[in-house]
């Protein structure tokens, strides 16, 4: 009887498992999270890190408009530069080319219009974007 009950338990667990996400999809889903961390720890003191919404500084976009604003543009390369010089009112917030990454990918998911297209291309080096590797 125990042993029935022990594999009921584990068939359940099972049944409740996350589906398994593999590759460049799992990896798309860890930046986007690790970038949604950092936005939190590292902006939101002035930005709302979230699709809509007022963060601390009215002048600060919310991440997106962010995102929208940037649509056809290299966000990571506004974020290199506010890493080493700031962005007008705001200060530089020194980030590392692994956070840079990170917040790309998670303000490129706050696009609705590239969602659908996020799962085969996720990086800067989107078509129709100026293409330039950071090292």
């Amino acid at each position: 009887m125990r042993v029935k009950a022990v594999l009921a338990v584990v068939a359940l667990g099972a049944c409740a498992a996350e589906p398994k996400i593999s590759g460049q999809g799992r990896e798309i889903l860890d930046a986007r999270d690790r970038g949604e961390a950092t936005a939190r720890s590292q902006c939101a003191s002035c930005h709302f890190t979230g699709q809509d919404g007022v963060g601390a500084r009215v002048d600060a976009p919310s991440f997106g408009e962010i995102a929208v604003r940037y649509r056809d543009l290299r966000i990571d390369w506004e974020l290199e530069t506010i890493s080493q010089v700031g962005h007008y009112a705001m200060p530089a917030k020194p980030l590392s080319p692994g956070q840079i990454a990170d917040l790309t990918a998670y303000i490129r998911s706050l696009d609705h219009q590239d969602r659908d297209d996020l799962e085969n291309d996720p990086g800067p080096d989107r078509p129709g974007s100026h293409v330039r590797r950071i090292p």
